[in-house]
């Protein structure tokens, strides 16, 4: 599944070479069979694929997301228990986490991003919360950020333009 500011895409594909392969850093996932698995971080590279389906191509549903190579944030749920996350990918107007947590659809969690310039605190409504298939003993949750105020919005914005 592929999306756009313009379309969605939606095909089946082989996955056939990478090209320009340079390793930035990486994060290194337990999964429950006791083993070590490490996430790559790409931020250029080539991905061929082979497409064995008919293209389906749809408008716009969701936001172009952005990796941002699984930062750590705290992220605090209504019963004010804090867990650390990872933050996987950014828009306009949401995020994605990957937790050892499964948060419900409509909590409003609190999420603290450190690993900026300054310190970011925003509230966000739970999308959903599905287990990862990259990591089976995590949960991959979309957030959708509530209402900021006007600096958190200009930070949020100079966040989304570095990723």
């Amino acid at each position: 599944h592929i999306s756009s500011s313009h379309a969605n895409a939606r095909f089946v594909a082989d996955f056939q070479t990478i090209d320009g392969l340079e390793l930035v850093r990486t994060m290194n996932v337990r999964l429950e069979d006791e083993t070590e698995s490490s996430v790559i971080d790409v931020p250029e590279a080539n991905f061929a694929f082979k497409v064995v389906s008919q293209l389906e191509y749809q408008a716009p549903t969701e936001e172009v997301r952005h990796n941002v190579g699984g930062w750590v944030v705290q992220v605090k749920d209504p019963s004010g228990e804090s867990t650390s996350a990872f933050l996987s990918d950014v828009s306009e107007t949401g995020a994605g986490i990957l937790s050892s947590v499964s948060y419900q659809r409509g909590e409003i969690l609190s999420v603290r991003i450190e690993s900026m310039a300054r310190g970011l605190d925003l509230e966000a409504e739970v999308r959903y919360s599905v287990r990862s298939k990259i990591a089976p003993d995590m949960f991959k949750t979309g957030l959708k950020l509530c209402e900021f105020g006007r600096l958190e919005g200009a930070v949020w914005r100079n966040f989304l333009k570095a990723a």
